[in-house]
């Protein structure tokens, strides 16, 4: 029996930017199936044809037996990490000083250590590209 993929076309991501190209472009890719690729006019009908377009991949791949792949799950905003039990004391410790929470210090050290490897790696590129 053929299910209708509609609502589970509309879980996939889907990523629509302008055309380099056309400026009356607009192109829509879906990262999980990289074989679609797509557009329309504006950004509102690349997004309708990506999802027909994903629809149609979903019912082709249960005609041929093949498997239907899944859209990845969006980000969120909880991890878990295993930490050993000094770094845990010590995040602890600095946490309860400050008077935040253990989720906030990681929270903010992650986030500085982001900025200073993006800011590491850019004047790495500046630097190259003056060679």
């Amino acid at each position: 029996m053929k299910k209708n993929y509609r609502e589970l076309a509309k879980r996939f991501e889907i990523t629509i930017f302008a055309d380099p190209d056309d400026p009356n472009w607009f192109c829509a890719r879906v990262p999980d199936i990289p074989t679609i690729f797509t557009g329309g006019p504006n950004p509102t009908a690349a997004l309708q044809q990506a999802q027909e377009a994903i629809e149609g991949y979903l019912t082709i791949c249960e005609e041929d037996g093949l498997p239907i792949c899944k859209p990845k799950p969006a980000y969120t905003e909880e991890i878990t990490v295993r930490l050993p039990r000094d770094v845990h004391r010590h995040l602890l410790r600095h946490a309860e000083r400050q008077g935040r929470s253990i989720q906030e210090v990681i929270s903010e050290i992650l986030e500085q250590e982001l900025h200073n490897q993006h800011t590491s790696s850019r004047r790495r590129t500046v630097h190259s590209n003056r060679l």
